[in-house]
């Protein structure tokens, strides 16, 4: 967990009295620090700050507002991520946890089992806080604590009200179902299902709109504002140098704009609802990037940025060389392998974890895509009453038939086919122990576990089960593509913001601020030449004094540094929004992200440089 040292602090010095309603929310979703903890554990570590802050001044000014900036934004995000960004997460994944359970309640009383039997079961399949509720309810019925299933939902049905009020109401209906003769039974459950599915498509619709309300917010606030700073930001450098010095620039365009830029995405993102997100952590042939790769990537950032440094640090505007130099394409070029340093190496570790898991993750991909197929043809094999083992050559024999031999479903049932034959394993302990191993989605394993376990019942319930499960996942999987719909033009926003607006607005300012100093010598050496062709002396004209100026370089390597991280930050959010928290897709969207914003950035940077210097200012500094 995110901050967790933070809120550490808080529970060994209690400094803070509980706020109601802070510790009332944090309860509701089972948040594991107590509202006492959070609120003291950043105001402790606040106050830190502010004394090494203050300290900081009689070192350095910039020192000091680095630390209590660094420790109010360090705190402010603790803050934000315990009472929104994280307690956003778990509601929406309570409210997953709900779905999946009513389904599951639903599918075990459609094959005639008791209300008490079907909340049993389901507590064993359900995970997170709603699965943690059920596993007390099923320890309290078994130890007599409760008498009945009515008693043990009662301590529980004020917090189910407030998380999603449809939950509560389906669990009334089943529990009538249940005691109801079966042609009504059906009836209600496929009306519980209906309603259940119809409030997440209402709910992700709403959901949605925020998102795409925010995300607007998002766009204007965090991003065309401070790049539309960068427009003003040569005219400042050059006319209000002692306004605007190379610290304070340091500070306001590679600190405090990227952290607003993250708190408010990482706000924002956390409105999108995971109903079929793909985790590649979840499968156990999920491979973790070997040490070497992070270090290669922070070699390379390392030993692009040294070139850069070293201009840097040897700038002198005192002379007219040394004024010349920062105008020189040379040393355009000296400060952009640094800026290409860091997007190379984020770039490189997000393609290495990304083809390391690709594979993996198709094959996932592939396996969840097909599970309504699978499903349809296991329904129509066991209701011939025939059992699971038999069934799954042919299953596998269909699937090569229709050209499908290479699909990942078909060497799962041949894997599973063979260990059936080389072991004395019943279907139940290669569902239990080796399935895992064979597919790499968790999702189909315990679709596969599920189907199997009825089918100790018998086939046709287990045929049944399977056609509802079916059923179940079809609406999963519209309600996912509903939300990718209603979200398609916010994501197109963004994607446009990041490979096209950021780097334009990024390389107009790094240019402007060359381009102006550049155009007044040019006016001030045309005049003299003028005055000087009409037998006039020597011009004292002094439109900008180059010493005070900010130089191009400095800006080109401030404000190129604040590209990569807005760049960075957008794509998290974009893949959050547009795949859910797939790390997967968070990577390759980087990845391919910061290869084209960064393309295009140079491009525009070097072309407007060589037209400028090369072209309109020739030898203005010569």
């Amino acid at each position: 967990m995110y901050f967790e040292f933070i809120y550490r602090i808080g529970q060994k010095l209690p400094v803070l009295p509980a706020s109601k309603s802070l510790t009332r929310k944090l309860k509701l979703v089972e948040f594991p620090y107590t509202a006492t903890a959070v609120q003291s554990g950043v105001a402790v570590f606040i106050l830190i700050f502010l004394i090494v802050g203050a300290l900081g001044f009689f070192i350095l000014d910039v020192l000091g507002f680095f630390f209590i900036f660094l420790g109010a934004a360090i705190g402010a995000s603790a803050y934000l991520y315990a009472t929104s960004i994280d307690y956003t997460q778990r509601l929406i994944a309570f409210r997953g946890e709900m779905l999946q359970a009513l389904l599951e309640i639903a599918n075990y009383i459609s094959l005639n089992t008791s209300m008490e039997s079907a909340i049993l079961q389901t507590s064993e399949d359900i995970k997170g806080t709603l699965g943690k509720q059920l596993k007390e309810i099923k320890e309290k019925l078994e130890n007599k604590q409760y008498t009945t299933i009515g008693e043990a939902f009662h301590d529980y049905i004020p917090i189910w009200m407030e998380i999603n009020p449809e939950f509560v109401k389906g669990l009334n209906q089943l529990q009538t179902a249940a005691q109801s003769m079966p042609a009504d039974r059906e009836e209600i459950i496929r009306e519980v299902i209906e309603t259940v599915i119809q409030s997440y498509y209402d709910s992700g619709k709403h959901f949605t709109e925020k998102l795409s309300s925010s995300t607007k917010s998002l766009i204007g606030g965090g991003v065309m504002l401070p790049m539309m700073s960068l427009i003003l930001l040569p005219l400042i450098s050059i006319f209000l140098t002692d306004l605007i010095t190379t610290p304070l620039l340091v500070f306001i365009y590679i600190i405090f704009f990227p952290t607003v830029l993250l708190l408010m995405s990482m706000n924002f993102a956390t409105n999108r609802i995971q109903v079929n997100t793909i985790d590649l952590t979840s499968s156990p042939r999920f491979k973790k990037l070997p040490i070497i790769v992070p270090f290669i990537a922070i070699l390379i950032v390392i030993v692009l940025m040294i070139p850069s440094l070293v201009h840097l640090s040897t700038i002198d505007l005192s002379t007219a060389t040394g004024a010349q130099r920062e105008f020189d394409i040379g040393s355009v070029f000296m400060v952009w392998l640094g800026i290409f340093g860091v997007a190379a190496g984020v770039s490189l570790y997000c393609y290495a974890y990304a083809k390391r898991n690709e594979k993996l993750w198709l094959e996932m991909k592939e396996t969840e895509d097909d599970l309504p197929h699978l499903l349809q043809l296991l329904s129509s094999y066991l209701s011939l009453n025939r059992s699971f083992e038999s069934i799954l050559t042919e299953i596998e024999d269909d699937y090569k038939k229709h050209g499908f031999r290479d699909h990942p479903i078909t060497t799962m049932l041949h894997e599973i086919t063979q260990t059936l034959q080389d072991s004395k394993k019943s279907i139940l302990q290669i569902m239990k122990y080796d399935l895992p191993r064979i597919v790499a989605s968790r999702r189909v394993v315990e679709v596969f576990q599920r189907i199997v376990l009825f089918t100790e019942i018998d086939q046709k319930s287990a045929a049944k089960s399977a056609k509802m499960i079916r059923s179940q996942t079809l609406s999963i999987y519209k309600l996912d593509e509903y939300i990718k719909t209603l979200l398609a033009e916010t994501i197109s926003t963004v994607g446009l913001t990041i490979t096209i607006l950021a780097p334009l607005l990024a390389t107009t300012a790094t240019i402007m601020s060359s381009a102006i100093v550049q155009s007044l010598e040019f006016i001030k050496q045309q005049i003299g030449s003028v005055l000087r062709a009409f037998g006039g002396g020597e011009l004292n004209l002094q439109l900008v004094d180059v010493q005070k100026i900010i130089p191009p370089t400095i800006v080109e390597f401030v404000v190129g540094l604040y590209f990569i991280e807005t760049v960075i930050i957008l794509s998290v959010f974009l893949s959050n929004v547009n795949y859910g928290t797939d790390k997967f897709k968070i990577a390759q969207t980087l990845s391919k992200n910061i290869i084209t914003a960064m393309f295009i950035y140079t491009a525009i940077l070097f072309l407007g440089h060589f037209i400028f210097t090369e072209i309109v200012f020739a030898g203005v500094f010569k």
